[in-house]
């Protein structure tokens, strides 16, 4: 890519303007799938190095084509232009870089999540495709602020009904059998445990109290404040679904890709040093959770066998690996 770095004085003003003039346009137009990403990849590292200071009108244009797309690929397109300046502002460490995440908020994030409610009713491929770009646009959103856009009760509360439906949902019964004949059935069922992974790293985000104070003291006092309130309210249906979730794939660790229970057995921790959610939802399955599930997951599974028969210093070393290990189920387990 030659727009930042040494090469990009190839590139003059008037051809820069005339690139990013283009970009959701071409987002919006280009429904080969291949292309798309990469078109989404050039949106970002110039969206990263210009917006907003020479690209002032990126988020307008975003938005305006989320308002007004003709059918759904375009609609696609402009979701993932958003998409992607959410991604350049999800770590805004700076007040200034703050500002921009809240403006993005304010004037898109609203389309994003009646999109994700929408989404999330329906059952094909499409729509999944949609809910996913939708929950990781929020995920950007919340990475290690809460814009004030999510502050109020009421978007709050909408956010969470969704993103807990979103992890309790599963392939209607209907749908399974046709599903296997017409040999999609695994593609949906990734699709589905993919949702939970996103559904449950926000939830996890919010309840666990990792969006860390920054700013003056009145801020940093207001987030923790803001922190321990979400907790109280949401801890006890979080925890509550995590458990159902574990309870219905005891035994079977393979039942839930990896990053489930990992997810799943974070929530779990957050919850025991709460005298009241340990003593009333967690305790009473304490048999089955350490029986069923943890001694399950720490044990040996075949392809942990494989690889310590192939190469048993790389087993040795992978299980040392600190990086590994902090996005592990097992050490959540």
């Amino acid at each position: 890519m030659y727009w930042a770095g040494p090469r990009s004085k190839h590139l003059n003003d008037q051809d820069r303007a005339a690139v990013r003039s283009s970009m959701v346009q071409l987002l919006c137009s280009q429904h080969e799938e291949l292309i798309r990403v990469q078109l989404a990849e050039c949106f970002f590292v110039i969206a990263r190095n210009d917006f907003p200071a020479q690209w002032p009108t990126a988020l307008d244009e975003a938005v305006h084509a989320l308002t007004n797309a003709p059918n759904p690929q375009s609609l696609y397109g402009a979701l993932l232009a958003y998409n992607q300046l959410c991604k350049v502002y999800r770590t805004a460490l700076n007040d200034k870089d703050a500002v921009v995440l809240e403006e993005i908020c304010n004037k898109g994030m609203s389309i994003v999540l009646n999109l994700l409610q929408e989404t999330t009713k329906q059952k094909t491929p499409e729509a999944y495709a949609f809910a996913h770009l939708a929950i990781k646009t929020v995920n950007y959103c919340l990475y290690i602020r809460v814009p004030a856009f999510f502050k109020p009760i009421a978007t709050m509360d909408s956010l969470m009904q969704m993103l807990l439906s979103i992890a309790a949902a599963e392939i209607p019964a209907e749908l399974v059998h046709t599903l296997y004949e017409q040999r999609q059935l695994k593609m949906y069922e990734e699709s589905v445990f993919k949702h939970k992974k996103w559904a449950l790293r926000i939830v996890t985000r919010i309840i666990g109290q990792n969006i860390k104070p920054r700013g003056s003291a009145a801020a940093i006092k207001a987030q923790k404040q803001w922190n321990k309130d979400t907790f109280a309210r949401y801890s006890v249906p979080a925890t509550t679904l995590v458990m159902s979730l574990v309870a219905s794939a005891k035994n079977n660790v393979l039942a839930m890709p990896h990053y489930l229970w990992y997810q799943c057995f974070r929530i779990i921790s957050y919850g025991i040093p709460n005298k009241t959610l340990y003593t009333t939802l967690i305790k009473p399955q304490m048999p089955a959770l350490i029986g069923d599930a943890i001694l399950n997951a720490l044990k040996l599974a075949p392809y942990d066998l494989d690889t310590w028969r192939e190469d048993p210093h790389a087993f040795v070393a992978q299980s040392l690996n600190v990086l590994v290990l902090s996005q592990d189920y097992r050490s959540q387990a």
